[in-house]
């Protein structure tokens, strides 16, 4: 009677060297209550101006001593100002790095530390124990455009965003009502996770 659709989403690998070598030991793609645990006491690299590296910050300004904020723009610009007012309320845990970009990583076995390039092509070396890339990811949505209501990155919308949409009284065929959280535009079909 339902259908759950949890296929998820490729996120977009941080480009630079050594980043392969250090996945899951140092590098990670996700800032939950669990990376934000590995964290505690520890010095991490948040890379990422959007929402989600924000969102990441904020996770993380609980648990980690320092947090590197690495974006190439200023926040304000790729940022929503509520996160941008909660990274201020962070204090000195946040250090904020415009205009720069993580080009390497460094360490044996487990991650040591980044190498930050500025706009200037100056360098400088942070000794972190973790980096959480929060670049992007492309929703894994390619054959379910006749199934459900996409966003314009082609993530599914549901709840009260499937209700907005356009295809919306389309999908429930002229049904009334509302759908549940995360229930998508067509009735009985929900989405999870990170799609």
């Amino acid at each position: 009677r339902l259908v759950v659709l949890a296929v998820g989403a490729d996120y977009r690998r941080l480009p630079a060297d050594g980043a392969d070598r250090f996945e899951g030991r140092g590098l990670y793609y996700a800032a939950t209550h669990i990376e934000a645990l590995e964290s505690e006491g520890k010095d991490v690299v948040v890379v990422g101006g959007g929402n989600s590296g924000g969102q990441a910050v904020v996770n993380l300004a609980s648990h980690a001593r320092r947090i590197y904020l690495v974006v190439r723009r200023p926040l304000a610009a790729t940022m929503s100002s509520y996160l941008i007012d909660q990274i201020e309320d962070c204090g000195n845990v946040v250090e904020v790095l415009e205009g720069c970009e993580v080009k390497a990583l460094h360490g044996a076995e487990e991650l040591q530390g980044v190498t930050v390039a500025r706009g200037d092509r100056s360098e400088q070396r942070l000794e972190v124990t973790g980096v959480f890339a929060m670049i992007g990811a492309n929703p894994r949505t390619e054959g379910l455009t006749d199934l459900v209501g996409l966003d314009e990155k082609g993530f599914i919308v549901t709840g009260e965003d499937a209700q907005r949409h356009r295809r919306f009284a389309e999908d429930r065929e002229g049904r009334d009502g509302q759908a549940l959280l995360m229930e998508t535009t067509r009735p009985g079909v929900f989405a999870i996770g990170d799609v």
